[in-house]
């Protein structure tokens, strides 16, 4: 999940060598596919924020009911 706090444009690199570009707009939230090793890096004019929760698994819950 991820909620953008200042849009900019952010170009992506997998580890496969794939470039992709991402340019949200302030407010912009929502899921994002999961991806493996990247680098990221801020290409645009101003800079850019964003808060981004990253789901590792899916496990069980360990609360008392």
């Amino acid at each position: 999940w991820f909620f953008v706090t200042q849009g900019g444009t952010m170009k992506v690199v997998t580890a496969q060598g794939k470039v992709g570009m991402w340019s949200p707009k302030t407010g912009d939230s929502g899921w994002m596919e999961a991806e493996g090793a990247h680098t990221s890096e801020n290409v645009g004019t101003v800079p850019m924020s964003f808060i981004l929760v990253e789901v590792k698994s899916a496990g069980t819950s360990t609360a008392s009911r």
